[in-house]
């Protein structure tokens, strides 16, 4: 029984080392924050692995559940950026007052973005993650 014990805790330890995202371990797999905009928002989300999310809007804090799937979509797009390569704080090409900016950390590395600055690769990821704000924000 020992032994079992041991080799699932090695198990679980390697697997993400791996690049076996799709183990659901409830960890956190991003934070992101956007702010800006016409409507000078301020969202910050963390979605764990398990599908949880919490979501503070304009200090309103809202807490649900995405699926299974929809957390695939997102390990996939994020895995697809290659994270670790793209730059911290990209150059915005025109400046705005009512640009939205993005900060998003995955795997400990922080990218900052702004709307006329978003590396291509970068587009998918923020697009799932604007649409998981959106589902959380419907009433």
């Amino acid at each position: 029984m020992r032994s079992a014990r041991i080799v699932l805790l090695l198990a679980l330890g390697v697997m993400p080392l791996l690049g076996c995202e799709r183990a659901l371990t409830g960890g956190i797999i991003v934070e992101y924050e956007r702010t800006g905009g016409f409507a000078g928002l301020q969202d910050r989300m963390i979605i764990w692995d398990d599908g949880r999310v919490t979501l503070n809007r304009k200090g309103v804090r809202t807490e649900f559940t995405v699926d299974t799937d929809m957390v695939m979509q997102l390990l996939d797009a994020l895995k697809q950026t290659d994270f670790a390569t793209l730059s911290r704080q990209p150059t915005p090409k025109v400046q705005g007052a009512d640009l939205f900016e993005y900060a998003i950390t995955y795997r400990r590395i922080t990218v900052r973005a702004v709307d006329t600055a978003i590396p291509t690769e970068l587009g998918p990821v923020i697009e799932i993650l604007n649409r998981v704000v959106a589902g959380g924000t419907k009433t």
